[in-house]
């Protein structure tokens, strides 16, 4: 699904901005309130580029250590952010 989303440009690097990464949730069904969109983008961005790193992302959630199904388990999930 992300490469069709996305620039092949973008999906080459397999980050995306901030912007695309929202799109990317509300697509899913993930409705993250805006203050824990930006503790998530903070938590996955790329120091380079400011973009989220959607990979990484992923495996958090693969691994069971992010629940979307509240902000507590976001807020838990994300430890120390900054």
């Amino acid at each position: 699904m992300y490469h069709l989303l996305f620039p092949q440009s973008k999906a080459y690097t397999r980050n995306m901005t901030k912007t695309q990464f929202e799109r990317v949730l509300r697509s899913l069904s993930l409705l993250v309130q805006p203050e824990d969109l930006i503790l998530l983008c903070k938590k996955f961005e790329e120091p380079n580029s400011g973009d989220v790193n959607y990979p990484a992302f992923v495996q958090a959630v693969d691994k069971g250590r992010l629940s979307t199904s509240s902000r507590l388990g976001i807020i838990n999930a994300l430890g120390s952010v900054g």
